[in-house]
């Protein structure tokens, strides 16, 4: 029988989402185990709120492949929702990054489609229209340069943070497309004036032809960095024994085995990868 209140069901500390809908309680999917990440997620809820009274922010996530990364910016979406944020999100994809406007397209294209015809029009007022016009979104010629298109997108973006603020987040930046980086670099040092916070994840190693023009989207000296370090020991093999229990098996550490930041290797360097970590 179902009961009002509102709490938590943990396994292992494998939260669950619990939604209350006309009394009864309802069990949603699993909230994301996040061990050692209370610092990071501290300063990115201190950077949302600083957004919502509109100082908006430019925040990267930086470290190696299977870090925790994505799961950091899950958390951040999270964040945002009990906050009253829009929030839109976009990856770098390696068979796009020569698409132009790939990841601003991910981010714009459905906010501005699914608008009323009064909305739109507010969204699209002035400038921005040049914006969505590189997109395909908007009647008329298309912008004269590109520096008119990220021009456009940057005011699309502030006439969205208008009325709600605005959280924007895109994952493995390494595979951004060009244009798409330009309006990054761009946008930056423009939210701290409206109510928007971007957050942004860095792979450690980047492919070397990509380095500069991603440092140049996230090198403004106004950017919040965090760089994520190894977990311990004890975080990990938390992190196995829940991945465990959510598959319906029970598992232990092969002789000789270590934890490690991404998964249980062995000393002689095998590895095998923790779900939930990326």
């Amino acid at each position: 029988m179902g009961t009002p209140r509102s709490f938590a069901i943990c396994a292992l500390g494998n939260r669950r989402r619990v939604v209350t809908i006309s009394g009864m309680v309802t069990v949603a999917e699993p909230v994301p185990l996040l061990l050692e990440r209370d610092a990071e997620q501290a300063r990115l809820s201190a950077l949302l709120e600083q957004a919502r009274a509109g100082s908006g922010a430019v925040a990267t996530i930086s470290g190696p492949a299977g870090i925790g990364k994505t799961q950091l910016l899950a958390a951040v979406h999270r964040l945002a929702a009990d906050r009253g944020f829009r929030s839109l999100r976009a990856r770098g994809r390696e068979l796009e990054a020569d698409m132009a406007f790939s990841v601003v397209r991910q981010l714009l294209e459905q906010p501005v489609l699914s608008a009323s015809a009064g909305e739109r029009r507010r969204l699209l007022a002035g400038p921005a229209r040049a914006g969505a016009g590189a997109l395909g979104l908007a009647a008329g010629d298309s912008p004269a340069s590109e520096f008119a298109a990220v021009h456009g997108l940057y005011w699309l973006c502030a006439n969205l943070a208008e009325r709600k603020p605005l959280l924007l987040t895109v994952d493995d930046l390494h595979w951004v497309d060009g244009p798409s980086l330009s309006w990054l670099a761009y946008l930056g040092p423009r939210c701290a004036e409206s109510a928007m916070l971007v957050v942004l994840t860095i792979r450690e190693g980047d492919p070397r032809e990509r380095a500069n023009s991603v440092a140049a989207a996230a090198g403004d000296p106004s950017v919040h960095r965090m760089g994520l370090s190894a977990l311990s020991v004890a975080s990990v093999a938390a992190h196995a024994a829940t991945a465990d229990v959510t598959h319906g098996r029970g598992r232990r550490l092969p002789d000789g085995a270590r934890p490690t930041a991404h998964g249980t290797g062995t000393r002689r360097g095998g590895a095998a990868g923790l779900p939930g970590l990326r």
